[in-house]
């Protein structure tokens, strides 16, 4: 068996020699004739396709390098114990010796000299066969690691050679200008696709096939026969599920997950019967080329297919869209009716695209009926993109509108240009002649395409599911609130359900699905272009300035750290919500806590992302610390003030003296903080006015905060009472009122107190505790109209000031009466 192994090892040690020579001589090769070519752009762009097509299979290399290293490590291991297990045999006279005195103390009748030899001969003939062994597999392990060594570097090369391919095979045109071109062999495409013996043949095949085998296709028919016979009765479960979602005590999410399947059922017959022609059409026995490449195309046909159906399927009328993303009919019958349109051009475009391209007659066909194709469909989806998302049309006003002020709203004069701009770039650089380029970017634009639309819907269904817990969450609320207030409805009696837009739900909760969506739109994104992002390689070899010694900075720095810099912002915008929604909401912290270590979070974030990205273009620490250094004592002198305020910032985030929804104090000014930022702290005083305190006067200045460590709060009301009034009922009545006022909390208990005589009445307080400071007004005015009128039903008079004055002389001639104006006639 080793023999045999090492015989193997061998032979894929002189398979993988030989390729990994052809791969370095071809790599070297192309290398010159690329850079002795710079002009013939067509001739390259050739030659690296056909290179790049006869590339070694990686993925292959590396899984039998994996199952090879496995075996390696079992061969190891049964190396050690054999070696173990040779020790046994280096003093094989004394073992001899041993065992012939175990068997001759078992055995008293046996010869020992015959024994003797007999247990020599087979420890000699053991240690021979043990040692060959050890050579043996040290010669297929010595054979393994040298054969894994040169597979290693035959991945290495063969992944270089594939990405100097990509990035340079982009940048060639693969044939002539499509004003130069020959077209003659057009007709000869078009021809042979609707060759009627081509046809026939196809024809014959599938028969054949379903002669062959039945049971698929009988399965199929069935289950299609069924799927269009219930039509009607999709349609009407349709109707009824989008009834269901209007109120509240009929809605459930279940009714959206059932939408989507019917909605998914009921565009997928037409593209499933594509679909399975395409299957046996591929798997039939001697499949003739011309049914392979029909099958590519009615395979690519069918997925343009069942997405166009599905989206139509789900903005028609009680629809998904429609019923349960209550999204705009207008926007929606306008996005029909484009949709229409879009889905009889794309959809034969993408097979006839397909087929020629697949298709091994003729290779002039793919650069030049393929490619008219290829314009034509990339043409359609600009100009459906024009249309869908133009900021003035029906369905992006709405969305706008709603994103008012943000910064999708604010950069749609760049968006809205760069996505109607990219297929007509693409299409404009295969009328130039770079073909193959525009197909592989066409391509990787339907696949980011058909993924914005993936999420798209999950962004939509994860706001329905929101919707559907937040709406039965607010009827709960209302219902216990309206058995609090009143009896019970009577039977019949219509509930009035509380209103709730899908767009008021927690912008937290909102933010964190975009960010979720982002992150999946990014990996995506990468996934998708990832093959074509060496392409971009050529960035690196222009050089913008130098960093020291052999350094050069490039465009490709310049770039990444421009990339640096956006996923910074977005970062710091969007991860401190993350943070605070997916972990610090679970953990035992308060409101404040969480909102400094967010705003730290976000500090942290920027900090590195600048560090970063100016590291990426050269500029590091070393570089700039004394610059820095001079530049923080000038500032220090000259913006001591800011410096100020930015310290007493984080001195404010982690000593805490004042926290987000904290009702404070400071100087005349009152209100709770809504903000706290670098330089700055928001109060919002009790006029709704936004104030914008530096964050110096907290910490050096006289702070009142009225909910730091404790909310409860003490209400003193002073009341006098009419000299000669009852003070012991007065005390009692005071005592009542308190305890009457459910806001008032008992413990600490109410008191009123008798602090003396005044110069207009007897001096008393009433002495209450609230929960907090946003009862304290509300429970001065109960508390002053409840004691005035237990005042007034227990006949005690509040006193009001009054003064006596005595005249002790008078000049003489005053004129003086005591008679009222008007004569004795007035008097009483």
């Amino acid at each position: 068996e080793l023999a045999g192994k090492l015989d193997e090892v061998e032979s894929e040690s002189e398979e993988v020699s030989s390729t990994f020579g052809s791969v370095v001589e071809n790599f070297d090769r192309v290398q010159q004739k690329v850079d002795a070519a710079q002009k013939l752009t067509r001739p390259v762009s050739v030659l690296l396709r056909k290179q790049r097509a006869n590339l070694p299979p990686t993925r292959f290399h590396e899984s039998r390098m994996h199952s090879r290293q496995t075996l390696i490590d079992d061969l190891g291991f049964e190396w050690l114990q054999l070696l173990d297990e040779r020790g046994d045999f280096t003093d094989i006279d004394r073992t001899a010796e041993r065992i012939v005195n175990r068997v001759a103390l078992a055995s008293p009748d046996v010869e020992r000299a015959k024994l003797e030899s007999e247990v020599m001969s087979l420890l000699q003939s053991t240690r021979d066969n043990l040692r060959a062994l050890i050579g043996d597999i040290d010669s297929l392990l010595a054979g393994l690691i040298e054969l894994a060594e040169e597979e290693r570097q035959l991945v290495e090369t063969s992944t270089d050679f594939r990405e100097y391919i990509d990035e340079r095979i982009i940048w060639y045109n693969s044939t002539e200008p499509i004003a130069g071109s020959d077209f003659s062999e057009t007709w000869n495409a078009l021809r042979w696709l609707v060759d009627p013996g081509s046809w026939r043949e196809l024809m014959i095949t599938l028969g054949a096939d379903a002669w062959s085998h039945p049971l698929p296709y009988l399965l199929f028919v069935a289950g299609l026969g069924a799927l269009f016979l219930l039509r009607r009765r999709i349609a009407g479960t349709l109707r009824s599920l989008s009834e269901r979602v209007l109120t509240a005590s009929t809605d459930s999410f279940g009714h959206t997950l059932s939408a989507l399947a019917l909605t998914v059922l009921s565009a997928a017959w037409a593209p499933m019967l594509l679909a399975f022609v395409a299957r046996r059409l591929w798997m039939a026995d001697e499949s003739p080329e011309f049914a392979r490449a029909i099958a590519v195309g009615l395979w690519t046909a069918a997925l343009f297919l069942v997405t166009t159906e599905f989206l139509r399927l789900s903005c028609r009328e009680n629809g998904l869209a429609d019923a349960h993303f209550r999204w705009r009919r207008a926007a929606l019958a306008v996005f029909h009716r484009r949709l229409r349109w879009f889905t009889v051009v794309i959809v034969p475009v993408a097979f006839i695209v397909s087929v020629l391209n697949w298709q091994q007659v003729n290779e002039q066909w793919r650069e030049s009926v393929v490619r008219i194709f290829t314009i034509v469909g990339l043409f359609t989806i600009g100009l459906f993109i024009r249309r869908l998302l133009r900021p003035s049309g029906k369905l992006m006003e709405e969305i706008l509108r709603r994103r008012r002020g943000g910064w999708f709203e604010r950069l749609r004069v760049v968006w809205y240009p760069l996505a109607v701009a990219v297929p007509f770039v693409i299409a404009f650089g295969a009328a130039l002649g770079y073909q193959y380029t525009a197909y592989q970017l066409s391509l990787r634009l339907v696949y980011t395409l058909w993924l914005l639309l993936a999420l798209f819907f999950l962004n939509a269904f994860t706001l329905r599911w929101l919707f559907v817990a937040h709406r039965k969450l607010a009827v709960e609320k209302a219902l216990k609130r309206r058995a609090a207030e009143q009896a019970p409805p009577e039977a019949g009696e219509a509930f009035e359900e509380p209103e709730i837009d899908i767009f008021s739900i927690s912008a937290q909760t909102r933010q964190l699905i975009r960010s979720l969506i982002a992150v999946a739109f990014l990996l995506g994104v990468w996934l998708i272009w990832g093959n074509v992002l060496p392409a971009l390689g050529f960035l690196d070899r222009v050089e913008l300035w130098s960093a020291g010694g052999d350094n050069f900075i490039t465009l490709a720095s310049l770039v990444t750290a421009a990339i640096v810099a956006v996923m910074t912002i977005m970062a710091a915008k969007n991860i401190p919500g993350l943070l605070e929604i997916s972990v610090l909401q679970r953990l035992p912290l308060d409101h404040g806590v969480r909102f400094a270590i967010t705003t730290v979070a976000r500090y942290i974030i920027t900090l590195f992302g600048v560090i970063v990205a100016f590291a990426v273009i050269g500029i590091g620490w070393s570089k700039v610390q004394w610059l820095l250094a001079a530049m923080t004592v000038g500032l220090g002198f000259g913006l001591q003030e800011i410096f100020g305020n930015f310290i007493s910032g984080l001195i404010i985030l982690f000593e805490r003296p004042i926290r987000v929804g904290d009702t404070v104090t400071i100087g005349n000014v009152s209100g709770t903080v809504t903000r706290i930022q670098i330089r700055a702290t928001t109060i919002r005083d009790w006029d709704r006015k936004e104030l914008i305190v530096p964050n110096k006067e907290f910490v050096t200045g006289q702070l009142v905060n009225w909910t730091l460590s404790d909310a409860i709060l003490r209400v003193v009301i002073p009341v006098g009472i009419a000299y000669g009034s009852d003070t012991e009922k007065a005390h009692e009545l005071l005592l009542k009122v308190a305890r009457e006022n459910p806001n008032i909390l008992d413990d600490p208990e109410p008191t009123a107190m008798f602090l003396g005589f005044g110069d207009s009445a007897l001096k008393f307080e009433l002495r209450v505790f609230i929960p907090g400071i946003e009862y304290y007004l509300t429970i001065q005015h109960d508390l002053h109209m409840a004691i005035d009128a237990a005042f007034r039903e227990g006949d005690i008079t509040i006193a009001f000031p009054q003064q006596d004055v005595h005249i002790k002389s008078m000049p003489h001639g005053l004129p003086f009466s005591t008679e009222p104006p008007g004569g004795t006639q007035d008097r009483p």
